[in-house]
């Protein structure tokens, strides 16, 4: 996601996950600390992240991100759930941060 500061509202990005799948999606708004994306994977989803600055949060600034997927069944959720939450421990977030 270090590429979505460059991409204009309505354009689109892709990235791949620690998994190997590929994940992209469109930019429906950006402002100066948070971005929205509209995903394309398992299933629609929407990606909100908010970044604070060092300046506010030293030594290194925070990251938040909110996933909302809706209109999928349990089987479906538990496997976006997985796919997200083995992205976020590969990036060293604990696991009581997500979910």
């Amino acid at each position: 996601m270090h590429g979505v500061h460059g991409v204009p509202v309505g354009g689109h990005l892709e990235a791949r996950r620690p998994d190997g799948s590929m994940l992209g999606g469109k930019v429906i708004y950006k402002s100066d600390h948070q971005f929205g994306i509209d995903l394309h994977a398992v299933t629609d989803a929407l990606l909100v992240v908010r970044e604070a600055p060092i300046g506010s949060h030293p030594p290194h600034g925070t990251v938040t991100a909110v996933l909302s997927v809706y209109g999928v069944d349990s089987a479906t959720f538990d496997d976006v759930a997985a796919r997200w939450s083995m992205w976020w421990q590969a990036a060293g977030v604990p696991a009581a941060a997500f979910r």
